[in-house]
């Protein structure tokens, strides 16, 4: 499955380069065009840190998912969304990472829900920058299919990969099942802004038809985050932390007491530590 949609000229996308555009340059303390320079030659921003802020993108998010064509029921997505600043250069040390995606990779391969989807939007594309390669989905090759560990690990043959088409430019966003391989393409120079994100359907309290177990749902290993990543699909704007985490817990109120106990670990665990940590 692969569908793709021009959000460029919707209001929402708008926010969501300005929202992004405003935080950057409060973070870095400068310009716009000062923050590009700083994050081409390498400087790198994580977003995900203020959860806030991470709502307020999530919900302009949520209504470009709504706008999307043949998506089919959503239940829930991950949260906070993957925001993503790509350098043309590879960062130092970052292919000995075990899921590095500059490898040819499906997200199931590092342990995502089988019945995941992967959700991609291109914010900025400055300049001659990075790009995101997708192919159609493996989901019937049985090795594909089945393998889980480091990307380059992966021993399939990938040679006779059809490519599909994925224009890079702002607004435009994309959507795969977990699957579809794909990789990171580095551009000669330049910057990408995107955001990146996986939903699934249903109730996030269920893991294979089965209520998920409080260690798996709770925990977190290293690039494998605990089921309680994935928050119900709000039906509603909410505008902050605290408001999404009241909005999930009636969410999980509706599925049961079980449901609530396993939401307040988690929440219990990211005001403590943090989502990844």
């Amino acid at each position: 499955m692969f569908l793709s949609a021009d959000h460029s000229h919707r209001r929402s996308f708008g926010a969501i380069q300005e929202e992004i555009k405003s935080q950057l340059c409060r973070i870095l303390n400068c310009s716009w065009d000062d923050a590009v320079e700083a994050m081409t030659a390498g400087k790198n921003v994580d977003l995900r840190e203020d959860l806030d802020f991470m709502v307020k993108i999530e919900t302009h998010l949520c209504d470009l998912i709504r706008a999307t064509d043949g998506l089919g029921s959503i239940g829930s997505l991950q949260f906070p969304v993957n925001a993503r600043i790509v350098q043309s250069e590879i960062p130092e040390g970052y292919l000995e990472r075990p899921f590095a995606t500059d490898y040819v990779h499906c997200d199931v391969w590092s342990g995502a829900p089988a019945d995941s989807t992967n959700l991609f939007l291109y914010v900025f594309t400055l300049g001659d920058c990075s790009s995101l390669e997708i192919f159609e989905s493996l989901e019937h090759d049985s090795y594909a299919r089945d393998f889980r560990g480091r990307y380059e690990d992966y021993n399939g043959d990938l040679s006779g990969l059809t490519r599909v088409d994925a224009p890079l430019s702002e607004g435009y966003f994309f959507a795969w099942d977990t699957f579809s391989p794909h990789q990171t393409l580095r551009g000669r120079s330049g910057l990408r802004i995107s955001l990146d994100i996986r939903c699934r359907p249903g109730t996030p309290y269920l893991i294979d038809g089965k209520r998920a177990e409080l260690e798996s749902f709770a925990g977190y290993t290293p690039g494998v985050p605990g089921a309680g990543i994935y928050w119900s699909f709000a039906q509603t704007s909410l505008s902050s932390f605290e408001e999404k985490c009241e909005y999930e817990l009636s969410c999980a109120a509706e599925v049961g007491p079980w449901a609530v106990a396993l939401r307040e670990a988690y929440i219990k665990r990211v005001k403590q530590t943090g989502v990844f940590a």
